[in-house]
């Protein structure tokens, strides 16, 4: 206890100034990145980037207008930004849903697998699988 006590004294007396210390600088942030690699200005987005759920329900109502390319890119951004995280989990599965929605077949198949490789939530799991299912079965047409 005495050992910190004198340290903090010296340190306090080391600096040679009567006034008080100058402010540490603060840096300065940097700016997020836009959701559509599209866009040249900020996005409308950006707002939405610092609550999980309001970003992802976001993403659903661009989804339910049926900008799946946009819905599928905000998804993705929701997986990066918050990845361990439930609402992560959410995006991944709604992500391979816009691929199903795209009738990109393939690609969904794979994303479904992923999902069912990198999740235990056993009713999130199953509904993969059987989505993933129903991909394949498409691809057979």
């Amino acid at each position: 206890m005495r050992l910190a006590l004198a340290f903090v004294l010296v340190a306090c007396s080391c600096g040679g100034s009567s006034g008080p210390a100058p402010a540490p600088e603060q840096p300065t942030p940097l700016p997020s990145p836009s959701v559509a690699a599209a866009d040249a200005g900020p996005s409308e987005d950006e707002s939405y980037k610092g609550n999980a759920r309001t970003f992802l329900e976001h993403a659903d109502a661009v989804r339910a207008r049926g900008d799946l390319e946009k819905a599928g890119a905000m998804y993705r951004e929701i997986q990066r930004l918050y990845p361990y995280s439930r609402i992560a989990e959410r995006a991944e599965m709604n992500a391979a849903d816009v691929l199903a929605d795209q009738h990109r077949w393939a690609e969904a198949a794979r994303a479904y697998d992923e999902f069912v490789r990198n999740h235990v939530d056993p009713a999130l799991v199953a509904q993969a699988k059987t989505k993933a299912l129903d991909a394949r079965k498409h691809l057979l047409e």
